[in-house]
């Protein structure tokens, strides 16, 4: 499916293909969307209800922005991917999957309601962004990589409480927000 203008799902889209979400394109999900293939996006995604990243899935970002306002369900085997070039805004829980990881060399923002619950890995890479707007506790030495260059932002509304050493790498930046 190559979708170059407006795709909305307010019924079951069950993908076990390849899904094209092309540049200047959106893909709204008021329904329930199932990945068990490929989806590439270099446009906007929009999901308000339930996005199933399933076991043989993969979700991969390379342009444009994904709003997570509704459910997201990402299940073990699934592959999630956010490039530099993308923007994952996040409003409902996000669950990492253990022993997976989900590799941030865009920008990974925690809005209102927004919350990681991580049993996997976070991996910063060195053009990934990260912003915290709410309030998160997952981040520990043993799940959060945040290699060099990276940059975290504790925003308006965030709030992070480390219960391990935490370490900022080498030209890398941290910027604690005002409020």
């Amino acid at each position: 499916l190559n979708n170059d203008g407006y795709l909305t799902v307010n019924g079951t889209l069950t993908d076990n293909g390849t899904i094209n979400n092309n540049t200047g394109s959106t893909f709204t999900n008021n329904g329930t969307s199932n990945l068990n293939g490929i989806f590439y996006n270099n446009g906007v995604i929009a999901n308000t209800t339930i996005l199933n990243l399933n076991a043989t899935g993969a979700l991969t970002l390379n342009n444009g922005n994904i709003s997570l306002d509704g459910t997201f369900n990402w299940l073990a085997g699934g592959d999630l991917t956010i490039g530099p070039l993308a923007k994952m805004y996040l409003a409902n829980m996000l669950t990492i999957p253990a022993a997976f990881t989900l590799n941030v060399d865009g920008l990974l923002q925690i809005n209102a309601n927004g919350n990681i619950a991580n049993n996997g890995i976070l991996s910063l890479n060195a053009t990934g962004n990260f912003i915290i707007k709410d309030t998160t506790d997952f981040i520990t030495s043993a799940n959060f990589v945040w290699k060099e260059g990276a940059d975290v932002t504790i925003g308006d509304g965030g709030l992070v409480t480390l219960s391990q050493p935490f370490t900022i790498p080498t030209s890398a930046t941290l910027t604690v927000g005002d409020g």
